[in-house]
């Protein structure tokens, strides 16, 4: 059985979040004296199993694209939907619906076919070998407010689906298509809770396709108390 919901911060915390201290939870609010976690980067599966797992309510940061918008969430039988949201403030929300899939970095060089189609994304491997150097194109995805590499960054050549998402340490990559001049080619950067970016591949001071990228934190993510809103299927409005 899948369960329809959404999330929500209904009061939105004052204070910045690169002026708060880090803590071992994410980073610490002096205001509302309390830890916030950082959830711009997990999946909605893991948002609503750490609420979950936390009998009291928890501040987070979430962005904007997280909120207000129905996730699908599939029901377990050895762990009932709602044993997972008992606790959790539960209200009546309607909007359009889907779902967003995490992507996984991969391990081999070649380039990669990434797939979309309803607005969730997969990654096709490629069996071209790579022959020289100089079709290669690399580099390194980074936080542009403490130089942090990011992961699972996804990085495609512009007008193509031909492209990758960056390892565990925020580096990436993947052959360069065959019927473009490397010259030519710029690279679409995104990544959920930053701003997106485009870059020319080719650094023409290295001589080189080796990429350094800074991405900027989406200011418009939100802090706040995180509620767990269920969605009405449409026969239940008229009980």
């Amino acid at each position: 059985m899948k369960t329809e919901l959404s999330l929500n911060i209904d009061r939105p915390c004052g204070e910045h979040w690169s002026g708060m201290p880090e803590d071992t939870n994410g980073r610490y609010c002096d205001r509302c004296a309390k830890s916030i976690i950082d959830m711009v980067n997990l999946s909605d599966e893991e948002i609503v199993e750490l609420i979950a797992q936390n009998p009291s309510k928890i501040c987070a940061r979430l962005s904007t694209y997280q909120i207000n918008r129905p996730i699908i969430i599939k029901s377990k039988k050895r762990l009932p939907f709602y044993k997972i949201v008992s606790g959790l403030f539960l209200i009546s929300s309607a909007s359009s619906a889907f779902a967003t899939q995490k992507l996984m970095a991969p391990k081999e060089l070649m380039h990669d076919t990434i797939n979309r189609k309803d607005d969730s994304i997969s990654i096709t491997k490629s069996s071209e070998s790579q022959d020289s150097m100089r079709n290669i194109i690399q580099g390194m995805v980074s936080d542009a407010s403490d130089n942090k590499g990011l992961s699972n960054v996804l990085v495609l050549v512009r007008g193509t689906n031909i492209g990758t998402v960056t390892d565990e340490n925020g580096g990436f990559k993947f052959n360069a298509p065959t019927d473009m001049p490397i010259k030519d080619i710029i690279l679409e950067v995104n990544h959920l809770g930053y701003l997106s970016t485009s870059v020319h591949a080719y650094n023409k001071s290295k001589r080189t396709a080796t990429c350094e990228i800074f991405l900027t934190p989406d200011n418009n993510a939100l802090i706040g108390e995180v509620c767990i809103i269920k969605r009405k299927k449409w026969w239940q409005f008229w009980r």
